[in-house]
């Protein structure tokens, strides 16, 4: 049975407005725009986990926070993987993710019926995450950052942003709204409205010292 990984989108930002993270290869992914710290910690968690689990394939659910003719956060994290050593042909792209139910609803068509599947999200998300994921028939095995930055070694650059975001203002931002959502699948269960919620309020992009933004209009192709 092979094993794939799935990984999704915490944005990207624009390097006119947000100075890059400085930590390996951000600089270096896209001459506009930048990963965010937390797009960063879930690409590595997946590299993590393609060297530890000898993953057949990453699948990266992604969208285009600021529009077409921008990159998709799921390009440049796929960019982040192959500079730390996981190949081009390992790495499956999805760029219209839009939200976390719609990238959900989404991966069903990218992932092999047979395959062990791990998925990861921040800790806050992942009760929200399993339960969409199964509402589509899919059954991971859900691996937070969290735990695997509290328990593999990871780069200083890294652990830096790491220890700011498990401390600072977005995390409990992220709690509050995620308990939200998970009340909400209670008559919600496939993230519909979910979906509904997000493109009326325009996608909002989150990093480890920046406040919650509204992003700019997103097309859909």
């Amino acid at each position: 049975m092979s094993k794939e990984t799935l990984l999704f989108s915490y944005a990207v930002l624009p390097k006119g407005k947000y100075i890059p993270k400085d930590f390996e290869h951000n600089d270096l992914l896209h001459p506009d725009f930048s990963l965010t710290a937390i797009s960063a910690f879930e690409a590595y968690v997946g590299y993590l986990l393609y060297q530890r689990e000898k993953v057949d394939r990453i699948i990266i659910m992604g969208c285009k926070t600021f529009g077409e003719g921008t990159p998709a956060d799921s390009e440049l994290i796929a960019d982040y993987l192959n500079r730390l050593g996981v190949p081009e042909n390992k790495i499956t792209i999805d760029k219209y993710g839009f939200n976390f139910a719609c990238q959900v609803e989404r991966a069903k068509g990218s992932i092999s019926n047979e395959a062990n599947l791990f998925a990861v999200t921040l800790e806050c998300h992942s009760a929200r995450v399993e339960r969409l994921l199964k509402a589509y028939g899919i059954n991971p095995k859900m691996i937070t950052i969290e735990e695997v930055f509290k328990s593999q070694p990871i780069p200083q650059d890294l652990l830096e942003y790491f220890e700011t975001f498990i401390k600072g203002e977005v995390k409990p931002r992220l709690e509050t709204e995620s308990k939200i959502l998970l009340l909400l699948q209670l008559i919600d269960p496939k993230g519909h409205l979910q979906l509904l919620i997000t493109k009326l309020r325009g996608i909002r992009y989150f990093d480890v010292d920046i406040q919650p933004t509204l992003a700019k209009p997103i097309t859909l192709k």
